[in-house]
């Protein structure tokens, strides 16, 4: 999918067409979900994707700008950057990382070096704290909320009970604990999901 070279198992548009169907349908509550924050993870993903697309033209210097915008609205993009980086481009990458900083740094303009410094410490403090916090139901911008669709979230639904009052608990007789694993046995088991995906889909983009 991310090669430059052309395909020659091109899909055909009734193929192409069945592929965009399933796709929709699949990322349906995703996408619902993402609308009732405007959409700021849908336009993150465009972000990202059309640096793939400018990358796939040639045109390595705007993707890395486009990619570098991605990266400095949210971290998660972050992961093109590596994928960029083990398949050796190193425009988009230099490109990328210069631009992440300038994206990064430019807000220093319009508040001034000690908001700036006030703002990046309490990113960073929360940003720590939902990485190495005790409490898999705590994320980095806090408790996690039923909303949240990410694939920690979910699975630490199935494999930890909820406790009384969290808000990813739905309040109803119908709900269920699958499993009340400890947090160090759910961690570890969430940590082995995370790197299958990132694995299977490192194998998969392997071409």
């Amino acid at each position: 999918i991310l090669s430059k070279t052309e395909s020659p198992n091109r899909l055909s548009r009734q193929g192409l067409f069945f592929v965009w169907c399933v796709t929709l349908a699949l990322s349906a509550r995703f996408i619902i979900r993402d609308f009732d924050e405007c959409g700021p993870n849908l336009f993150l993903l465009a972000l990202a994707w059309s640096a793939v697309a400018l990358w796939r033209q040639g045109r390595e210097y705007s993707g890395g700008v486009v990619l570098a915008l991605a990266i400095a609205l949210k971290c998660t993009a972050g992961i093109f950057l590596l994928y960029f980086a083990w398949k050796r481009q190193a425009r988009m990458v230099l490109t990328a990382s210069i631009a992440s900083a300038a994206f990064l740094l430019a807000p220093i303009v319009v508040m001034g070096p000690a908001n700036y410094q006030r703002d990046m410490g309490e990113w960073l403090t929360s940003l720590r704290g939902g990485v190495t916090g005790t409490s898999l139901f705590h994320g980095v911008i806090g408790e996690d909320p039923l909303l949240n669709k990410s694939l920690k979230s979910a699975l630490t639904r199935v494999l930890v009970r909820a406790p009384e009052g969290y808000s990813g608990r739905i309040d109803s007789d119908a709900y269920w604990d699958l499993l009340d694993l400890s947090v160090r046995q759910a961690s570890a088991v969430i940590l082995a999901a995370m790197l299958f995906v990132l694995g299977g889909t490192a194998f998969v983009c392997r071409g």
